[in-house]
C-alpha cells in the first residue's frame, strides 16, 4: 500500500534518475513481501541494505523521536487538551509532523554516509547516533 500509494508517484515526482535513488528499508519480514519485490523490481528500486534491527542506522528513528517529543510537549502544556478519538489523534501528529523544520529531516538523510562510516569503523557494532 505504502509503495503504490506514497512511494512509487513521490519517486516519479523527482526531477532525479530513478536509478540513482536509494529506498532505505530494515529487513522487517513485511518489507519484502512479494507485491513489494514485484514493484521494487518492476520500478529497479535499490534499497540500502539494512539489518532487521538497525535504529541507530535508520535516520527515521530520530525523526519519530522528534515527533514523539513535540507531541509530549503539545500534550503536557496545560493549553492543550489530550486527544479525545483516534481522528484527533492523527490530526495532531500529522499537525506536529509539518512543523517539524526541513532542514532537520535533510539533516538525517545526509547523516547516513557518516552512519556507515562509524558502523564500518566499529566493525558491525552498534553505535550511537
Amino acid at each position: 500500500e505504502i509503495y503504490d500509494q506514497y512511494l512509487i508517484p513521490f519517486l516519479f515526482s523527482l526531477n532525479f534518475p530513478i536509478e540513482e535513488i536509494r529506498v532505505l528499508e530494515d529487513n522487517v519480514r513485511y518489507h519484502s513481501t512479494g507485491h513489494n519485490q514485484v514493484v521494487t523490481s518492476t520500478f529497479n528500486i535499490q534499497k540500502l541494505p539494512l539489518p532487521a534491527n538497525s535504529p541507530d542506522l535508520n535516520p527515521i528513528e530520530n525523526a519519530w523521536h522528534i515527533l514523539k517529543v513535540r507531541l509530549w510537549k503539545r500534550f503536557t502544556q496545560n493549553t492543550w487538551k489530550r486527544p479525545s478519538s483516534e481522528d484527533e489523534l492523527w490530526a495532531v501528529m500529522e499537525e506536529e509532523w509539518e512543523a517539524i523544520d526541513q532542514e532537520i529531516l535533510d539533516r538525517l538523510v545526509d547523516s547516513m554516509a557518516g552512519r556507515v562510516e562509524a558502523v564500518v569503523a566499529v566493525r558491525g557494532n552498534h553505535i550511537k547516533w
